[in-house]
């Protein structure tokens, strides 16, 4: 009976899955000749034209009950990897259309907007309080440490609430005026990037490995100079950084990539701590205590030198200052800022700059004219003027930014109902504005595929402009009230970094420039760039890299405990299903004893649940943590035995009372269960000892 009724619902949810994919073909097939009398009998329109089109018409990819369209992203259809998600809404759009329609496993609808005259509509929506979909992990785990936040912060706050945060926090790195009090300092963190890649790359071939993880460590050193209004030292050639500095561009990455995969897999963390919650806890804890101890020490500084500090150094400090000073917000709102400030700007300024580069170093003729724009800045300061002035660098960046934006799309909660598309959307609906996507379009820019800095110079008087069409949809920053911040800060240092690299180096690429999404778009890593002076210096001798490197479980390793799993799985539900006669019929006639029926069931019963709760949350690269695997592989093993000899023990003793036909058949299932049951506890045996040799080995987490 009970094997019947779990084939019953087995059945059901097939046929579930079967009529969510084809809806249409059966809509077409079954339903639309029962509707076609009605339609003849009173002369009316077809359906689809009565009705206004709503959310649920727009056009995407089947959705399956409890998986939504996640599914395109599982291991087991292999249709689309999550790191090339970028790619994925492209290809959606030349599927589906300019408007498509995502769905989350909790069947809450999300649609992607690529028509230029829909993004505007909805980025220009004129609104107090611009409402984006907050990041829930973010929101979960902060909510979850009230000793240090007192928000969820600027970015995932809403209303009111997001209002006070942003007109106090961040007024004074939005005002140009701080900004240019700054460029001095800037200016030497830049000078001081340029001699660490020299003493970094290699005295013969002149490559510099692992250049993105000095490109992060100049953006530490950059955010930390602007927030906290002092040198901190991290791009001296030969200092040995500290273990935690070395880490935080690391933790910062992880923060990003746990956001991207919270986001997009099943979102199982929700309920219980997943490897995803796991490792965005501990990016999250690294930062936070990393820069606050930063911070902490500032402060401390800042209280000794207060009385003896001269004009220009309170002014470069005014960033720091004016935040802690603040009255009418918390200490940890003040704290929690700064940090957010510091950890977004690491890997968003290292990774606009390796983009411009790219895009600049892709045509020959383009670097000269940004070297002749700074030509007589070789050997000093670059001035705010010749930033001002620099038309053909600016319009290098912009174009850099159309073509790959560091946010390359925005999301946005409709605040009212809207047409899109000839789609009727109702207020509250979560939007996404694939802003890269349509900016890759001829429709919206001539030769969208090409790296054309000349599109954003007007002809008629060669100054840069932004006012060509569809320049709206080019915003790697946001747009209007939630607008990025930091953006003033990154388009000045992107300006001079690319100026000081180009005065120094004829910079190229080893291997081409791939793209990854890490919740932002990335580049793939690792990086290395071959860097030839532009000028004939003395060569420095290279030093010892002590760039932090970071390592992947081993594919094998993971693949075959998974095969394993597996295993276990089908061996599971044999169990199951040879257990479940003799167990049922134990009421007319004793097969099996009352005690060893339960503990069947449990062992049965738990082992399954856990090992699909591992398999599923592995088709989104979500393993549990090796000593937890072990453990747990060691009870299947202990219980196993347990059941294994007990059912003998059962079979043995029943036998044993000359039980013949029509009994003889569930002696033998009784059988054949024990002896599973024992292949099984074999199985887990080898289950504990691959698990702990891969994961001792560190070929799992």
């Amino acid at each position: 009976m009970v094997m019947a009724v779990i084939l019953l619902l087995a059945l059901a949810v097939v046929l579930g899955c079967y009529c969510a994919i084809h809806r249409q073909k059966i809509g077409a097939i079954y339903l639309k000749p029962l509707l076609t009398p009605l339609e003849d009998c009173y002369h009316a329109t077809p359906i689809e034209q009565r009705r206004r089109r709503t959310i649920w018409d727009i056009p995407g990819p089947k959705r399956i009950p409890f998986l939504g369209t996640k599914w395109i992203f599982l291991l087991f259809f292999k249709r689309y990897k999550m790191t090339k998600l970028h790619e994925v809404y492209a290809d959606l759009n030349r599927q589906y259309g300019d408007i498509v329609l995502e769905v989350m496993p909790s069947n809450v609808p999300i649609v992607h907007l690529y028509k230029r005259e829909d993004l505007e509509k909805v980025l220009k929506y004129p609104s107090k309080y611009p409402f984006r979909p907050p990041t829930e992990i973010i929101v979960m785990y902060r909510n979850s440490r009230p000793d240090r936040y007192a928000s969820v912060g600027i970015v995932n706050e809403q209303g009111p609430m997001w209002q006070r945060l942003r007109s106090s926090l961040t007024s004074s790195i939005t005002s140009p005026r701080i900004l240019q009090n700054f460029l001095p300092a800037l200016n030497a963190v830049c000078d001081d990037f340029v001699e660490l890649l020299r003493a970094r790359r290699d005295a013969q071939t002149n490559i510099v490995p692992n250049f993105e993880e000095l490109a992060n460590l100049m953006g530490l050193e950059a955010v930390c100079t602007l927030m906290l209004g002092r040198r901190m030292g991290f791009l001296v050639p030969n200092a040995k950084q500290p273990e935690k500095i070395s880490q935080l561009a690391a933790a910062v990455k992880q923060l990003f990539i746990s956001q991207r995969d919270s986001y997009y897999g099943l979102g199982l963390w929700k309920y219980f701590p997943t490897k995803t919650y796991r490792d965005f806890a501990r990016a999250e804890d690294l930062i936070y205590d990393v820069i606050s101890e930063i911070i902490d020490h500032e402060l401390e500084e800042h209280k000794k030198s207060a009385a003896c500090e001269d004009e220009d150094a309170a002014g470069l400090r005014s960033v720091f200052l004016n935040i802690l000073e603040l009255k009418e917000l918390d200490i940890r709102d003040k704290k929690s800022a700064i940090i957010d400030f510091i950890a977004a700007g690491i890997e968003t300024l290292a990774n606009t700059l390796l983009f411009v580069l790219s895009s600049v170093t892709g045509e020959p003729t383009i670097i000269p004219r940004i070297l002749n724009e700074f030509i007589e800045y070789r050997d000093t300061n670059i001035l705010q003027d010749a930033l001002t002035n620099a038309t053909y660098t600016k319009a290098c960046i912009q174009e850099s930014y159309r073509l790959r934006p560091t946010a390359f799309c925005l999301a946005r909660i409709l605040e009212e109902d809207m047409e899109l598309s000839g789609y009727s959307l109702s207020a509250g609906t979560v939007v996404l504005c694939q802003n890269m996507v349509a900016c890759h379009k001829d429709s919206n820019f001539q030769e969208a595929k090409q790296f054309t800095p000349e599109r954003w110079i007007d002809p008629a008087t060669s100054n840069f402009t932004v006012n060509v069409d569809s320049a709206n949809i080019v915003v790697p920053f946001g747009v209007g009230r939630r607008t990025c911040p930091g953006k003033r800060f990154v388009e000045m240092e992107v300006v001079l970094l690319l100026a000081k690299l180009v005065l120094s180096f004829e910079v190229s690429f080893v291997k081409p420039l791939e793209t990854e999404f890490e919740f932002l778009l990335a580049p793939k890593t690792p990086l290395s760039l071959k860097l030839r002076d532009q000028i004939s210096r003395v060569e420095m001798s290279p030093a010892d890299d002590n760039s932090f490197a970071t390592t992947s479980g081993n594919k094998k390793a993971t693949y075959t405990i998974i095969s394993i799993k597996i295993v276990e799985l089908c061996l599971l539900i044999c169990c199951l299903g040879l257990i479940d006669d003799p167990a049922t019929n134990s009421h007319l006639r004793v097969f099996i004893s009352p005690r060893v029926m339960a503990l069947s069931y449990v062992t049965f019963g738990a082992l399954i649940i856990y090992t699909a709760i591992y398999l599923i949350m592995a088709l989104f690269g979500d393993l549990t943590p090796w000593r937890t695997a072990t453990l747990w592989a060691l009870i299947g093993f202990i219980l196993f035995v347990a059941v294994c000899a007990l059912l003998f023990r059962d079979w043995s003793s029943t036998k044993d009372r000359n039980y013949w036909h029509p009994n003889m058949h569930r002696l033998d299932l009784v059988m054949a269960t024990a002896a599973i049951s024992l292949v099984t506890a074999l199985i887990y045996l080898l289950d504990v000892l691959l698990t702990i040799r891969f994961g001792v080995h560190g070929d799992l987490e």
